[in-house]
């Protein structure tokens, strides 16, 4: 019988003692996840919801089209709010090019067509001209978008102030 360990944590100690445990017998096999996903890739840490928007002021202003995540509300009295972001970017961005998903409009027809396919409908949403989407925390689940090499958001911001989604620093 072969044995396959699956774990995206198994480091390098816990892989060792693995082989060494194993020995010359070939019962289980390790396959080392190599995936680096920021290679070639630049990330910033921001502290701040005033540096988060700067940023994301900055890069639309370039002509970017960005998608921002997070664990953000809109609910009334939230300290965090993406009415806040959509305010400020709506300066730099025409309306119809800002798409927001979070649980106050998720049940909507737009949102639910990302929610359940969101390769199709986000990639038609960037043909039409978005710019902006920001999300949360709607997508707590996780899916993937993955774009094409003309459709795509040029930078992800992930904005995580409550500290929900966030593993210790």
């Amino acid at each position: 019988d072969l044995v396959v360990l699956l774990d995206a944590g198994l480091d390098d100690t816990a892989r060792y003692a693995l082989e060494k445990w194993r020995g010359v017998d070939n019962g289980f096999a390790i396959y080392v996840n190599a995936h680096q996903p920021l290679k070639d890739k630049t990330a910033y840490l921001c502290r701040s919801p005033a540096e988060i928007i700067r940023l994301a002021r900055e890069l639309v202003q370039a002509g970017n089209r960005i998608a921002i995540v997070g664990d953000f509300s809109d609910k009334p009295g939230a300290k965090h709010r993406i009415s806040t972001f959509v305010s400020t970017l709506s300066e730099d961005v025409k309306m119809e090019h800002i798409v927001t998903l979070h649980s106050g409009n998720s049940r909507e027809e737009t949102q639910q067509e990302i929610i359940l396919q969101p390769e199709k409908h986000l990639l038609q949403k960037l043909e039409d001209g978005m710019q902006v989407f920001i999300a949360s925390p709607s997508i707590t689940a996780g899916w993937d978008y993955l774009g094409t090499e003309e459709q795509h958001f040029e930078y992800v911001l992930g904005y995580y102030p409550n500290g929900v989604l966030t593993a210790p620093e």
